[in-house]
């Protein structure tokens, strides 16, 4: 696209995958405190996942929805999508 919207949808490509790098870094800390089963670790590991994990993934989530519409053919004046 040439109105500028590929650099958009390549910052938020980007930022999709840095999050789903982080995300997997929660998923491999939280799996490893409940591995050792250490005092407290079930605990931090349930926060990992509940709250950082479950975050990020509706972020990455939201950035999909955005990529998807900004990649929609968009409507011409009479109503018709662009081809």
């Amino acid at each position: 696209m040439a109105d500028g919207t590929d650099t958009a949808i390549e910052q938020l490509e980007r930022i999709r995958r840095h999050l789903e790098i982080a995300y997997a870094g929660v998923v491999v800390s939280a799996a490893a405190l409940l591995r050792q089963r250490a005092e407290q670790d079930e605990e931090i590991a349930d926060v990992l996942r509940h709250c950082v994990g479950q975050r990020l993934f509706e972020q990455i989530e939201r950035i999909d929805t955005l990529v998807a519409a900004l990649r929609a053919p968009k409507p011409t004046s009479d109503g018709t999508p662009e081809t």
